[in-house]
């Protein structure tokens, strides 16, 4: 299994710290800034000696629950919040007008470690802006809180503040949400954007502007956007990303903000208007006075303020200086071409690389470079890296600090902390280097994974073994892991067994299927409402299954008559029924078109099916090209089946709940599709590309009769019975002796000591063989016992394999 990337990606994870001067005033006090129409400079340093608030943090404090991980992160002005696999949402630092969500608030309130938000059990992504929050729910909701003073919260209500949670009137749809200092936006499926709350500079897009009563207390369309695949809110200006490339901007554009080569407040624009030169953006990020964008091929470019070299460009062979403080079109950022992710703080600037190094630049007053060689500058205009921060999966810009979710299982932060927004604890101090966030010290994934392994047995029972916490066990327990398997209870009929994403699903004789397991997005349609059933229960109306596979929100069977049928959340059209957007589907419905699958495979929202023709179908999410379709389709979810190019001889495909897809070849060969960082799709893919929207072959697969999709590796079964992995190699996944370990493969390496594998299944960080003699032999990370040798490691990893207990 995989995590789903941020990127466009990965894909609509865009964090926008917005806000404009943090810390930069004296943190005991809290004053209105002016607007952007007034003042293009950032807040002035903060005093040299300065007193946090004395008021002990709120006593509600959190840890994750274990196994938990964090799958978002979002860094505001003056406080952070992150979402956990379990779909809560944790808040830490400023919470002057509740905006961390836990019934508190006033001006002396912060907390300085991680709180839970009141009432949020569903989130997919959060968003921290000036003095409020808003998450996106499992079911298309969004729920905002904190300052509500020009109707922001979006509830039809105007309140000084809201300290808990409240639903945006009219939104059901929603796959992300972002906060600008006084406005909200949502991303509907359709491909529409809705925005509420302050509308001064025209920043709602609904072509009006002005005083207050232009502000909007519920949420209103912007105006002729129909087909956005990513939106951004600045401090008073927006901007989206169109499936076609193009981006468009509106609002204020003082400093050059819309970036359509004009500036000055007669230019704001209360409906969208095209950004020059752009038409290959996959993602977006706007600040307080400057937005820039991803590239296809990792470069960047950015427009607006640059009064603290924020926009990264060379200032030499630019036609405008520093005493020009504002580029209004895009201009290059120097020297990128290998990008990942983007995020916009207060006059700075970060991003990610391929490899994992996070780096930043622009004002670096109070160390939110996170760099010591740069601190207390006010200006930065070269890249440069953040101090020992090599593994950043993405990063989250706030006003005047930053956050990063690393491989290495950890969220570290850097920068201002006053209001304790690094969430180490402690609060008053400044770091140049990064702090990890208390109660985080085992994440693996961002967005889906599995840290669990389950086996069919020969008599038809099913054992478990790993994560146990949401009950994948299947043994009427929870726990914190089982290094060593366990018997699902009442399973002895199952002829398979899936595993994914904290719920598992068996497939039964008689053609019946039970699943067990954390239960979210319907997988387990028994049920009506999310909720953890640590015994197998019945999949709903659902008969002469061959065999159920399970995905990061929902899962599909196939069936007797060679049709498939599929249950759970349909946000991008993964059900495959011609419906895009819609919600859970508690009764499994029937794929269109589909008459003749001999094999199904599901990824974190699509699904594929490869045809007796030989050819494959996949419908549902495309955001780095998993559906096969071609690059005039990349970012273009897919309702129904939909053929991939250029494969007419399959006859097996593997997703692992990534957004990679893979298919056997007749011949022994293998080829792959979709995202593409640390060489999953092999030499044969260009390695400066980090997707492929088409087929591409593995080099040196010729014989193999399985293949197998992890989170970032892939393994090939060959006839022989020996087993070849490629990708990353973080955790020992790759099972080699000579470790490549905090590297990766883009050529597939044989595991040793493996000649007699009949099956092999990767999971996110770790892979299991099976053997002929019976036994189950697995390698890579072992934090949760998934290794299944009566051993949790201590180093967490084992590149060699160790064979599984009672296997």
């Amino acid at each position: 299994m995989t995590r789903l990337l941020s990127a466009a990606a990965i894909a609509a994870l865009i964090i926008a710290g917005c806000g404009s001067d943090d810390d930069a005033a004296d943190p005991t006090t809290t004053t209105q800034p002016e607007t952007a129409a007034q003042t293009t400079t950032a807040a002035p340093e903060p005093p040299t000696t300065t007193t946090p608030p004395t008021t002990q943090p709120p006593s509600t404090t959190t840890t994750a629950a274990p196994g938990d991980v964090p799958v978002d992160i979002s860094a505001g002005v003056r406080h952070s919040c992150m979402v956990w696999e379990s779909g809560k949402v944790s808040c830490w630092g400023d919470n002057n007008k509740g905006q961390l969500g836990d019934g508190e608030f006033g001006r002396d309130i912060y907390s300085s470690v991680p709180v839970e938000v009141s009432g949020i059990a569903d989130a997919v992504t959060v968003s921290a802006g000036w003095e409020h929050t808003c998450a996106v729910h499992l079911t298309g909701e969004v729920s905002c809180w904190g300052d509500d003073a020009n109707g922001e919260l979006g509830n039809n209500e105007i309140v000084d503040q809201e300290p808990l949670p409240v639903k945006a009137a009219g939104i059901a749809d929603a796959t992300d949400v972002t906060v600008g200092h006084w406005h909200t936006c949502a991303l509907h499926s359709s491909g529409e954007i809705s925005c509420w709350g302050r509308n001064h500079d025209g920043q709602l897009g609904n072509g009006e502007m002005g005083n207050a009563e232009a502000n909007s207390a519920v949420p209103v369309l912007v105006l002729d956007i129909t087909d956005a695949v990513a939106v951004s809110a600045g401090g008073e200006h927006t901007c989206a990303v169109h499936a076609t490339g193009e981006v468009s901007c509106w609002g204020d554009n003082f400093g050059g903000e819309l970036g359509d080569g004009q500036n000055g407040n007669e230019f704001d624009s209360a409906v969208p208007v095209k950004v020059a030169g752009i038409d290959d953006a996959v993602d977006i990020s706007s600040d307080e006075l400057h937005t820039c964008v991803l590239r296809e091929g990792g470069s960047m470019s950015c427009w607006g303020d640059n009064t603290y070299g924020q926009l990264g460009g060379d200032v030499d062979s630019l036609v405008f200086t520093l005493d020009q403080t504002f580029s209004n079109s895009p201009v290059d950022v120097s020297g990128i071409d290998d990008a990942t992710g983007i995020s916009t703080g207060s006059a700075f600037t970060c991003m990610t690389r391929q490899g994992g190094q996070a780096l930043c630049w622009g004002r670096n007053n109070v160390g939110q470079l996170g760099s010591p060689d740069t601190q207390n500058i006010d200006v930065g205009l070269t890249p440069t890296p953040v101090l020992d921060v090599n593994d950043a999966v993405f990063v989250s810009a706030g006003t005047t600090h930053a956050c990063v979710l690393r491989e290495s299982n950890e969220v570290s932060c850097w920068g201002s902390n006053y209001h304790g927004q690094l969430g180490n604890g402690l609060g008053g101090e400044v770091s140049t280097e990064q702090v990890q966030v208390q109660g985080i010290s085992d994440a693996i994934d961002v967005d889906s994974s599995f840290r669990h392994t389950c086996a069919t047995h020969a008599t038809g029972e099913v054992s478990c073994w790993g994560q146990t916490w949401k009950g994948q066990a299947g043994d009427d327990a929870t726990g914190d892991a089982a290094p060593l398997p366990v018997k699902v209870a009442s399973i002895t009929d199952a002829t398979s067994v899936s595993a994914s994403a904290g719920v598992s699903c068996a497939t039964l004789e008689g053609g019946e299927a039970s699943c067990w397991g954390f239960y979210w997005g319907s997988e387990m349609t028994t049920l009506d409402n999310g909720d953890i059933s640590p015994v197998p229960v019945v999949w709903r109306d659902a008969t002469d299954i061959v065999r159920i596979v399970t995905g990061g929100s929902h899962a599909c069977a196939l069936r007797t008559d060679s049709t498939v049928i599929c249950g759970g959340a349909n946000w991008y059209g993964n059900l495959g029924t011609g419906q895009l957007g819609t919600a859970i589907s508690w009764v499994p419905q029937e794929v269109l078109g589909i008459d003749d699958a001999i094999d199904i495979t599901l990824g974190f929202a699509h699904t594929c099916a490869a045809h007796a023709t030989g050819e494959v179908s996949c419908w549902g999410r495309n955001e780095h090209g998993q559906l096969g379709t071609g690059e005039e389709n990349l970012g273009t979810n897919a309702p129904a089946p939909a053929k991939v190019l250029s494969i007419t001889d399959a006859t097996a495909v593997a997703a692992g709940n990534s957004t990679i897809t893979c298919a056997l070849h007749a011949t022994g060969e293998v080829s792959c599709w979709g995202f593409n960082s640390y060489g999953t799709l092999g030499t044969a893919a260009n390695p400066a590309s980090d997707h492929s929207a088409v087929p591409v072959k593995i080099e040196g697969i010729t014989d193999a009769a399985a293949v197998t999709v992890g989170h970032l590796h892939i393994c090939a079964l060959h006839e022989s019975g020996e087993v070849s992995c490629w990708g990353a190699d973080f955790l020992g996944q790759l099972g080699t002796t000579e470790s490549i370990q905090d590297s990766h493969s883009t050529t597939p390496v044989r595991v040793p000591g493996i000649d007699d594998a009949t099956d092999v299944s990767a999971g996110a960080s770790h892979t299991c063989a099976l053997r002929e003699s019976g036994e189950i032999t697995c390698w890579g990370w072992d934090e949760n016992g998934q290794l299944g040798d009566g051993e949790v490691l201590d180093v967490l990893t084992s590149i060699n394999p160790v064979t599984v207990f009672g296997t």
